[in-house]
């Protein structure tokens, strides 16, 4: 599989892609209110997103995201440009009015966040693809899981050991967000695969999981995933019925 044929999963824009910005701007944020002079970050590769790891000469999480400047340089507006109209499954619909109206309002509200948010930046918030960067802000970075070994697994069960603490729906990534429904069924509507079965994939490279076990809980995640992205978009205010138009 290439990297172009999975772009489809994120959509324009994506429909997961504020949040990581959203807790890098109010972390730094606050380091900066409070003086402190660095932080500790848990972003692992293991659960960087698909097209990253499918996209050629990969760079790492910490390396890879907010690699762009906050300016408005060619390089920038290359950028926007395929974000917007780069996939090929998008021009069929760019010139369509409601298709239109919709991602003007996509953009806005994530404009609007990213205001409200403050991110780090001259004129940073009013780019919708902006990706925050530690780089150049004065505040040092130590990534966690470049001391300790990544074992989701393990660090589960040592959360329930200790603390009694159980995961969510027996998942073991992207537990609090709603949407990582939509776009598990839009990866597998796409390619067969949810993008939680992609996370699993890496696991099995990296010794954690067989692949027995990664497919059997694909397998359970799958069970009522249509039904989860139902409940998502009667949620949002969209009409449930929509699910079936998601690809």
């Amino acid at each position: 599989m290439k990297y172009s044929d999975f772009r489809g999963i994120a959509g324009l824009g994506g429909i997961c892609i504020n949040c990581e910005n959203n807790i890098r701007a109010f972390a730094l944020r606050e380091a900066r209110k409070h003086g402190i002079p660095f932080m500790v970050w848990g972003s692992t590769d293991f659960e960087d997103a698909p097209d990253s790891f499918l996209k050629d000469g990969k760079k790492s999480f910490k390396e890879g995201f907010g690699e762009f400047s906050h300016t408005f340089g060619l390089r920038r507006m290359k950028r926007m440009y395929e974000g917007m109209v780069g996939d090929y499954r998008v021009l069929k619909y760019f010139w369509h009015l409601p298709f239109m109206y919709r991602c003007m309002r996509h953009f806005y509200y994530k404009m609007r966040d990213n205001w409200l948010m403050k991110p780090p930046g001259k004129l940073a918030w009013i780019d919708p693809f902006i990706e925050v960067t530690f780089k150049g802000t004065g505040i040092d970075v130590l990534y966690f899981f470049e001391y300790i070994e990544y074992r989701p697994f393990e660090h589960i069960a040592a959360l329930n050991r200790e603390t009694g603490w159980e995961m969510l729906q027996g998942k073991e990534t992207r537990q609090d967000c709603l949407l990582h429904h939509l776009a598990n069924y839009r990866g597998y509507k796409n390619n067969g695969i949810t993008n939680d079965g992609f996370f699993y994939s890496v696991l099995i490279r990296d010794g954690q999981l067989t692949r027995e076990e990664a497919l059997e809980k694909e397998k359970r995640g799958l069970g009522d995933l249509e039904e989860k992205a139902r409940k998502v978009l009667d949620r949002i205010g969209a009409d449930p019925e929509a699910v079936k138009y998601i690809k």
